[in-house]
Parts: structure tokens; sequence; C-alpha cells
């Protein structure tokens, strides 16, 4: 529900929302008009089991947040609405290949299958802000862009184009560090001198 009177709320498919019983992700994208109404949206859990409190986090409402899911599996899950075990069996595959490139168990003692707890972990953040440095400012570089393509190890992962470039602007930092966190997971099939692949595109 947009309550405000005078702002649109645009909601972006792939968006997680941290607290209540579970942390989950939005299945879709949607734009709220100004004193909306409720509105339904479909979304999944992403954090398999827990239906209590956490730490001090609200019972009752979730929690502003800034992360979308990462991974072109997990992505295909969310937004293809492809069923809630598919979502749980991707966030499983995403902590594995995370831990494994930053050398570290992301999974959180206090939910260990949280994806939110898991893209929180501080080893993991040392490597996205590494990127992040080298990336974040490419926007600036192209102030009428509207849209992005991330390929990954020679390979395409995704992309989005907005119809209007100031909401894309808007919108970076959150696909960035997806693409990123992305990218960290699969560090370890990286090979030197890599080409980035175009047949997709024909």
């Amino acid at each position: 529900e947009n309550v405000t009177k005078s702002r649109t709320v645009v909601v972006l498919a792939g968006a997680v929302v941290k607290g209540g019983k579970q942390d989950r992700v939005l299945g879709q994208d949607l734009i709220l008009k100004p004193q909306s109404g409720k509105v339904s949206i479909a979304s999944f859990c992403v954090e398999r089991s827990r239906w209590t409190k956490r730490g001090n986090e609200s019972l009752q409402a979730f929690s502003g947040n800034s992360v979308q899911v990462s991974g072109k599996a997990l992505r295909k899950a969310v937004k293809g609405g492809l069923g809630q075990g598919r979502v749980w069996q991707e966030v499983a595959n995403e902590q594995t290949k995370i831990s494994t490139n930053v050398k570290a168990d992301v999974k959180a003692n206090a939910s260990p299958t949280s994806y939110q707890l898991a893209v929180e972990n501080k080893d993991l953040k040392k490597e996205i802000e590494t990127y992040k440095k080298e990336l974040e400012s490419i926007i600036e570089k192209h102030p009428d862009a509207v849209g992005y393509a991330v390929a990954i190890n020679g390979e395409f992962s995704t992309a989005d184009v907005y119809a209007s470039q100031k909401l894309f602007q808007k919108t970076w930092s959150q696909h960035l560090e997806s693409a990123v966190t992305e990218a960290v997971s699969l560090k370890n099939q990286a090979k030197k001198d890599q080409k980035v692949d175009l047949s997709w595109q024909n």
C-alpha cells in the first residue's frame, strides 16, 4: 500500500523484504500510485523454516531494504514463478557458491537459511565493495543511459531497460549490487583473458 499523497512507489521484481515472520522476495514489478489502497503482490520465502520473531526486528512488518536476489537461476525461479521449492533450492545454491568464493560460510547463525542475512556477510560485503568502487560511477559517464546488461566470465547474465532515465538512475545501485554478488559467486569459474560471448544476440 502506498500511503503517500504525492509520491509514486515502484516495487522491483526480485526485491527482498526483511523481517516479519520470514524474509521474502517480491515476484513482480509493481507501480503504486499515491494513496493506492492495498494491492496484492506475489512473493516467495527466501528464508526456510522461520516463522517467529528474529532479534529486534518487527514481527508485524517488513523493514525497508535495497537488496535484490542475485544469480541467474534464482532470478529465474522468482520472476518465472517456478514455485517455492525451487526458490529455496536456488537460495541454498547461491549460499554455497558465495561461501566457496569468499572462503567463508555466509550462512548466519541467526537464521542459516536466510538469503538476506547471507548477503549481509562481512566477507562478502568486502568483496562487493571492491567491484563497486570500479563500476558504480559508470552511470555518471552515461547520464542518458536507460538500462544495462551484465556479462560474467564472458557469458550473458541479465539486462534491464527502463522508460525513464531517472528511474534507472534510482535503481542502479540495487542492480549493480545484485550483479556484483553474482560475479563473486562465480569468481572461481573465471578464465584468464576471458572474452565476452555475444552469440545470445542472434
